[in-house]
């Protein structure tokens, strides 16, 4: 069976994955189920802008169900719990440009973090409050500082 597409690169499955916890894969897809709204918002607004940019983008991590959230050790407030937020790579590219061109692009973000090995994005507003959308970190593993 050919799985959903969100938008023109990104999957449904790709979007609500768990590699790491395969036991919680049909339960995170069942609960993102309702959220495909968000998610495709998700692509189309952040995600797609960046495949364009840089080229094929790999999402390590997007809707994370309560379960699943706690497995790997989310908070519970994370906007990847309410299917806003997704953690990606793009093969070949110094995430440090990635998370540069994103803070300038003018994408309507809430968060761009970036990570050690990885940058988490997330939807701004309505679904981040105004005055905390645009907000870009720098986070080494222990501490976020601003960018």
């Amino acid at each position: 069976m050919k799985t959903p597409m969100l938008s023109e690169h990104f999957s449904f499955d790709e979007l609500t994955g768990c590699d790491k916890h395969p036991a919680l894969a049909d339960k995170n897809r069942l609960e993102a189920s309702v959220f495909t709204f968000k998610l495709s918002e998700l692509c189309h607004k952040l995600l797609e802008p960046v495949r364009a940019q840089f080229g094929p983008v790999v999402v390590t991590s997007g809707y994370r169900c309560p379960a699943l959230n706690a497995a790997v050790g989310g908070v519970e407030t994370s906007q990847h719990a309410a299917a806003e937020a997704a953690d990606f790579i793009v093969p070949g590219r110094d995430l440090v440009d990635v998370f540069e061109w994103i803070r300038g692009a003018g994408l309507d973000f809430g968060q761009v973090i970036l990570e050690p090995g990885w940058i988490h994005v997330s939807l701004g507003e309505p679904y981040r409050e105004a005055g905390k959308c645009g907000q870009a970190l720098i986070y080494n593993g222990k501490n976020y500082r601003n960018a």
